[in-house]
């Protein structure tokens, strides 16, 4: 295994030792596929499995197909998946894969709320990425408007680390290079206008990776091409640059909502009651700590509301399979009966 391909996230211990070719997943386009290999070398490589579509950040085993080209054989096992729901259907998303840190930008003019905050925390807590907070564009405010949002994310969610940042100057982009390590996989989430690609573009030194575009590559015309890529640090690492996110939908297991929500999580165990909704019920912990300021009140809010949505996307869930439960038995059904008239009447 070279260095070059565990410099860019390659863990021989997680995937193992490959005799066959090895590149990652970089860019995405009409389902041909920019694949790193070695070095910085870069190939298309189209998928075979037409089932199961690669995206950014995968690993994936490859043969040669030609002097320029490539064919996909396998995907490796993904360590983590960056995804969210798509509105109100129960599709998922996907957003990249096997990063190591989900870099949550917001914009101190624009983009800021806590609970738009607490929800990019979940999507990326709940795939075991590691979250780092920026708040971009301090600039473009004044000092205790700047106080005030870093206070009002600590109060909520002091657990995380979080930057300030002006992309005017360049100590705030080493402060944000030195968080990066060598090896590790960072991508880059929020809200479309925040400032992620200025902030990439200052982390990477004014250049990016420098690859052709897809579709004049594989010679398919042009389309529009995916503005998901994966980029390499100069010292080691890649970055991965998603599009602006305008819903944020999540679905989790049953009330769980994680790490970000864990205090609340470990009062509603003290409650006297097991199924205690925290509204009007004696004995409630979390109503108890609300009202003794130990816990704040918008953060809970929140929290239900994104608790409803996920009952409601794991209820839809569990309607749909009940549906197409009983639609297969009425196929099979039906079938069966003209399979029996034709026997009686051939």
């Amino acid at each position: 295994m070279t260095t070059f391909l565990q410099s860019i996230g390659y863990d021989p211990e997680f995937y193992g030792e490959y005799d066959n070719y090895i590149g990652r997943v970089c860019g995405e386009s009409q389902n041909v596929y920019k694949i790193i290999c070695d070095d910085t070398m870069v190939r298309t490589a189209e998928n075979m499995h037409k089932e199961n579509h690669p995206i950014v950040g995968d690993w994936v085993t490859y043969t040669k197909n030609g002097d320029n080209g490539a064919v996909i054989t396998n995907i490796l096992p993904r360590k983590t998946v960056l995804y969210r729901n798509k509105g109100n259907r129960l599709e998922k998303y996907f957003i990249a894969a096997n990063i190591d840190y989900g870099i949550i930008v917001m914009a101190a003019d624009r983009d800021f709320s806590v609970n738009r905050l607490e929800r990019y925390l979940t999507i990326v807590t709940r795939s075991k990425i590691i979250p780092i907070i920026i708040l971009n564009k301090i600039d473009l405010i004044g000092l205790a408007e700047k106080n005030q949002m870093m206070s009002d994310i600590t109060e909520r969610q002091k657990q995380y680390t979080l930057l300030t940042a002006s992309m005017n100057s360049d100590d705030d982009a080493e402060k944000i290079k030195k968080c990066m390590l060598s090896g590790k996989t960072y991508s880059f989430i929020g809200s479309s206008g925040v400032g992620k690609s200025t902030i990439i573009s200052k982390v990477l030194g004014g250049t990016e990776l420098k690859t052709e575009n897809i579709s004049n590559f594989s010679d398919r015309g042009q389309h529009t091409t995916t503005s998901r890529q994966l980029l390499i640090m100069p010292d080691g690492g890649v970055l991965i640059d998603t599009p602006g996110l305008r819903e944020i939908g999540i679905s989790l297991d049953g009330t769980d909502a994680g790490e970000v929500f864990s205090d609340i999580q470990q009062y509603a165990q003290k409650c006297k009651f097991r199924n205690c909704t925290h509204t009007s019920e004696p004995g409630c912990a979390v109503k108890n700590a609300i009202d003794a300021h130990a816990l704040n009140p918008d953060k809970f809010e929140n929290f239900n509301k994104i608790r409803r949505e996920s009952e409601y996307y794991n209820s839809t869930a569990y309607e749909k399979k009940k549906k197409d439960k009983k639609f297969g038995k009425m196929v099979k059904s039906l079938k069966s009966f003209r399979k029996n008239k034709k026997d009686r009447f051939p």
